[in-house]
């Protein structure tokens, strides 16, 4: 799932609508592999540690829902004939950013997102986050920033994910899109989007299906009290 997704479903709990820093936290994992770092760490608990928690218990369901893994085998034959590499992060992430679009238009949260942003200012939610690397603070609000300023992206259509893509993957070898294989993943996307149309319903019931059956079974197991 890609952050705004993951900022999409983090409202769905109370922490998320409460407090941004829960938001904040849930984007953060993905947000450090953009500006190519390692995740942060921060104080335990806090909204922040329990949103960094709330992305990896949402990425443990989300990847192994059956539409998703139906998506991502759909996409993958969409494209067949480019490299498999670059195939499967496409397809992969193709389907996520898909889903960000679809998300947008119909739950939309550009209002949460823009205030958990501004939760992760230095002198805010900033101040609790210990990078590892020496310049990663500072490349991390200067991309804090940039989305800020940009807003929710509104152009979800097969070229622009195909424009996303082209600079998610330039930096891997092995993913990166090559020329030759560009009019087969423009192709295979425009097919994919209409799988992610029909299907994105679906995947969204089997995700909150599955982090509810996640949250009973830790009550059941008596690792925290229920509200």
């Amino acid at each position: 799932m890609n952050f705004y997704g993951h900022l999409t479903v983090a409202t769905w709990t109370r922490p998320g609508r409460e407090d941004p820093r829960f938001g904040l936290g849930a984007m953060l994992p993905d947000f450090a592999g953009m500006v190519r770092a390692r995740p942060p760490s921060t104080r335990a608990p806090s909204p922040l540690s329990e949103g960094i928690g709330n992305h990896h218990e949402v990425d443990a369901v989300f990847h192994g829902t059956a539409s998703f893994l139906a998506l991502c085998r759909e996409g993958a034959d969409a494209m067949r004939g480019a490299r498999r590499g670059t195939v499967r992060a496409a397809a992969h992430i193709g389907a996520e950013l898909f889903l960000d679009g679809w998300l947008h238009a119909r739950l939309p949260r550009a209002e949460a997102y823009a205030a958990a942003l501004v939760a992760g200012a230095p002198e805010r939610g900033g101040a609790e986050l210990s990078w590892q690397e020496d310049d990663a603070a500072k490349r991390f609000e200067a991309l804090r920033t940039r989305l800020l300023a940009f807003g929710v992206p509104e152009d979800h259509g097969p070229e622009a994910v195909f424009r996303r893509l082209e600079r998610t993957l330039a930096a891997r070898p092995r993913l990166r899109i090559d020329a030759g294989d560009a009019p087969i993943v423009r192709e295979g996307l425009e097919e994919l989007a209409e799988r992610v149309e029909t299907r994105a319903s679906a995947l969204v019931d089997e995700l909150r299906t599955g982090l509810r059956a996640r949250a009973a079974a830790r009550d059941a197991a008596g690792l925290y009290d229920a509200p």
